[in-house]
């Protein structure tokens, strides 16, 4: 009962989120750098991809707009332009790609390859007690990327694939008062699903899996981008809700962590989660052109509880260097409580086409 009370609060804070998104995108404008996320008229109105929120605010992810906007973009101001196009038809005589307004959705055809590396607390959802556990502060001490690629199958519908490419960090849970740190090989991917569902809110759904041993979990959630006005945009709902499938929830991001796990699993009388509900929010402010700074705080309900709860917080800074290429800055804590554990530094670089 207590974990299904859980989740209908985590998802009415979504749903309470909504009319005030509605209303704040009334007063949108054609150019704008931080509109919501994809949305296609009807009955041949105009097909508006508008910027991303930004964020992939679990994880570092640059964030890119389209390149120039096509010769003869200016031509026929009716017939269905993307965002960068409709910025360019505007008058507005600013690069193309505008740190912090990215689209929520890739266009159809278009494609984002990225990849981030980091030491620290990899991920927020590693933080709470039933996890196979970081007993000492050496333990959170990790090193690993993450590589990332997405295609615009629709307007309204995106595919995405993640994978970890390894970690190094301490693996064993056994009674051990200095155990080795060691490199994990990367063996956990996961499929991303994204649906368009209104101008500036989207469905989620992912299927993170450790392919050895196999183990799968399900994440759902409701993206929400609300843009007020030209600089500023607020952000919700990423990965709101996992529920494990098998035995253990995988995580993409760290394989010390899927590893130390396993061998708890291994266990006689092992816990298992079931999975967490995890509310993050935050904004991104476009400082110019090419530069844009993001911040976001959330709390993780490990296995749907909130005693010792997880609180994430963290900031980017995001640059366009390009049309097509972005990098991106982090720095943070996966959870506040333990900040001299989780203390989070990372890298990331993207191409988009």
């Amino acid at each position: 009962m207590r974990n299904r009370q859980l989740a209908w609060v985590a998802l009415a804070l979504t749903a309470a989120v909504a009319p005030a998104a509605a209303r704040a995108q009334d007063g949108s404008t054609d150019d704008d750098p931080l509109a919501g996320a994809a949305g296609a008229g009807t009955g041949g109105d105009e097909v508006e991809m508008a910027p991303d929120d930004a964020l992939d605010e679990g994880e570092p992810a640059t964030l890119l707009d389209e390149g120039d906007a096509p010769a003869g973009a200016e031509e026929d101001p009716g017939a269905p332009v993307l965002h960068a196009e409709r910025r360019a038809a505007a008058g507005d005589g600013s690069p193309a790609t505008r740190a912090g307004g990215d689209r929520m959705l890739l266009p159809a055809g278009g494609w984002r390859v990225r990849y981030w590396a980091g030491i620290g607390g990899l991920t927020e959802k590693r933080a709470y007690p039933k996890r196979a556990d970081d007993s000492d502060e050496l333990s959170y001490l990790r090193a690993g990327g993450v590589l990332e690629a997405d295609y615009g199958i629709t307007d309204r519908l995106q595919v995405g694939l993640r994978y970890g490419t390894g970690t190094y960090g301490k693996v064993e849970t056994a009674p051990d008062p200095n155990p080795s740190a060691e490199y994990v090989p990367g063996k956990a991917v996961a499929v991303d699903l994204r649906y368009g569902l209104t101008p500036w809110m989207a469905l989620q759904i992912q299927l993170p899996m450790l392919l050895d041993p196999f183990e799968a979990a399900v994440t759902v959630g409701v993206p929400i981008r609300v843009r007020v006005g030209d600089r500023l945009a607020l952000f919700a709902g990423e990965d709101l809700l996992t529920v494990r499938v098998t035995d253990m929830v995988p995580f993409v991001e760290d394989a010390v962590s899927n590893e130390r796990s396993v061998v708890a699993l291994d266990q006689t009388n092992a816990e298992k989660d079931d999975g967490d509900v995890t509310v993050k929010a935050g904004a991104i402010v476009r400082l110019d052109d090419r530069m844009a700074v993001r911040g976001t705080i959330g709390v993780v309900a490990g296995d749907f509880a909130m005693t010792d709860a997880g609180t994430p917080l963290w900031g980017d800074l995001l640059y366009a260097v390009s049309g097509h290429v972005g990098i991106e800055a982090r720095v943070g804590f996966a959870n506040l409580g333990a900040a001299t554990k989780t203390f989070t530094a990372a890298v990331g670089v993207a191409v988009q086409h």
